[in-house]
């Protein structure tokens, strides 16, 4: 029972004198990259991501070719949870056409791609 309580309340050890220690544990985070909102975007979409350890983290759109139309994030990021947004635009400031696209994060040796439409 005892081991149930502490799981679900963190409460000490039987014999740890009862109260709490005042020390929050700490937040861990994994390496995750989540399907974009909206999807299919008009105007705009949000990207949510997880960092698990400090890490150069990037994150890149391509186009159905592969090309490389817009770099979102590129640079070292600390562990947590986060989201940025992308205004269908390429690099040039120009809004892309309407079509499939890919975004990729990629840090240390976590890679993930996720599929999103744009629509005009």
């Amino acid at each position: 029972m005892r081991v149930i309580l502490n799981n679900l309340f963190g409460l000490p050890p039987a014999g740890g004198g009862g109260g709490t220690s005042g020390v929050e544990p700490k937040a861990t985070y994994q390496w995750a990259l989540s399907q974009n909102t909206p999807n299919p975007l008009g105007s705009g979409t949000e990207i949510r991501y997880e960092v698990a350890r400090a890490a150069h983290v990037s994150i890149k759109v391509y186009n159905a070719m592969g090309q490389m139309v817009q770099v979102l994030k590129n640079e070292r990021t600390e562990p947590g949870r986060y989201s940025l947004t992308w205004d269908g635009r390429n690099r040039s400031g120009e809004r892309v056409s309407s079509g499939v696209y890919f975004y990729k994060m990629e840090a240390e040796q976590y890679s993930a791609v996720k599929k999103m439409l744009v629509v005009k």
